[in-house]
């Protein structure tokens, strides 16, 4: 038995195994969740069923070995109350096998080295790049031939498509486009790109927050390529309010006078101020007199307009979740419209609102805190933080957002110890 426990602390160790461990991430985060580039293949249940017989043993053993101290971090027992709510109140097994299979891949992520994560990422922004460069070649394509996008087939898989086979034109081998009936810039025709999402929301996690967190690592053209596609291919509100967001945390920095605290207090008092508007507000009312004031853009773009249907939903949807928060969560969860942190309360109840605000608290402060060395990175990923926080969290209490959150999450942290504990050398 002893020297079983030695060959597995020397195995969970291993430098190439943690490697080839990060390289399994990566591949994952774009075969599970909301991402359906291998259904086109049909082979999306086969990779997923070798990644997890192949690797899943090696994931239990960092569960196991570092159990101890996994219990101290906060988005570790944000997925933990998932499952015991899944499993004890919704009596969800299939969201209690799915929210175990995150919690296990969490816990590799939060334990292992750091320089492991910064793979992870890596791998993660070079696969949004390329999924962002063959939509913009899709785009191309069907400008420069004229095509008429009706009489290509337009894929049909969404959110419950799961692991079913998707049927495509040779277009669409490139991407998917959005299944509607387009919008106008500047008066001309435009259609909205999904790459390979069930819908535009999405990519917020898969392809938005990888593409600001290449400035981290100064890939200046992959930002550039990514953030070209998510505004102007993608045309999301969702993207579009992330990034005006931005602008809204630089300013709660300023407003604090760069104390982090302060700062972090501010964009609370934002969210708290938010949710009592929306819950007492006519929503079809208020949304009608957004539009009426948006006209002035119609000249510019006809997206604004076309976005009341959208806007009712996910107010109505925020109200409605508002209602149904409990001690316990929710029998009814699918509100993924709203705030992340209203998501946590329906899957979770006061426990998961807890841990939703430990986890946000601690991200902001840590940005705010290294904000100056490097404000156009952390004021943009402030500004998706917030939104998915309060206003759609549309895939990111899936096993891909929780795991973009956790990638975040470390190297923030990181990046934070780092500078601070430099700032403490120099005082000394």
């Amino acid at each position: 038995v002893l020297m079983l426990i030695k060959k597995i602390s020397i195995i969970h160790k291993d430098p190439g195994l943690l490697f080839f461990l990060a390289i399994v991430v990566v591949i994952m985060f774009y075969s599970f969740g909301n991402f359906g580039f291998l259904n086109i293949f049909d082979a999306r249940l086969p990779i997923q069923i070798t990644l997890l017989s192949t690797t899943g043993t090696l994931f239990i053993l960092f569960f196991m070995i570092y159990f101890k101290k996994l219990i101290n971090e906060p988005i570790f027992l944000l997925v933990v109350s998932f499952i015991i709510m899944d499993l004890f109140i919704r009596f969800d097994i299939k969201s209690v096998i799915a929210n175990v299979i995150t919690m296990i891949v969490i816990s590799f992520i939060l334990m292992v080295k750091v320089k492991y994560i910064h793979l992870i990422l890596k791998g993660i922004i070079y696969l949004a790049l390329i999924f962002s460069l063959m939509s913009i070649l899709l785009y191309i394509i069907i400008i420069n031939n004229e095509l008429d996008v009706n009489s290509i087939f337009i894929s049909t898989y969404f959110s419950g498509s799961g692991n079913d086979y998707i049927p495509v034109s040779n277009y669409e081998y490139l991407g998917f486009l959005v299944n509607d009936s387009g919008s106008t810039l500047f008066g001309q025709q435009v259609y909205r790109f999904k790459a390979f999402a069930s819908e535009p929301s999405v990519l917020v996690y898969s392809i938005l927050t990888p593409g600001i967190l290449a400035i981290y690592y100064k890939k200046y053209l992959s930002f550039s390529i990514i953030m070209f596609f998510s505004i102007f291919l993608v045309l999301s509100g969702t993207i579009i309010m992330s990034i005006f967001l931005g602008i809204l945390f630089y300013i709660a920095y300023m407003l604090g006078k760069r104390n982090a605290k302060i700062s972090t207090g501010i964009i609370w008092s934002f969210l708290f101020f938010f949710i009592i508007f929306i819950f007492f507000i006519n929503v079809s009312d208020f949304m009608n007199n957004v539009i009426e004031f948006m006209k002035v853009s119609s000249s510019i773009s006809s997206m604004p307009i076309q976005k009341y249907n959208s806007g009712v939903i996910r107010l109505s949807g925020l109200q409605e979740a508002i209602t149904q928060i409990s001690f316990f969560g929710s029998d009814s969860i699918d509100h993924g419209a709203t705030g992340f942190i209203i998501v946590c309360g329906l899957k979770s109840g006061i426990i998961g609102i807890v841990l939703n605000f430990i986890i946000f608290s601690k991200l902001f402060i840590y940005m705010f805190t290294i904000i100056k060395h490097n404000k156009i990175m952390l004021s943009l990923l402030g500004g998706v933080l917030i939104q998915v926080q309060f206003f759609s969290a549309y895939g990111w209490s899936s096993f891909t957002g929780l795991i973009m959150i956790t990638i975040i999450y470390r190297i923030i942290k990181n990046e934070y110890l780092n500078k601070t504990l430099l700032k403490e050398e120099i005082i000394r």
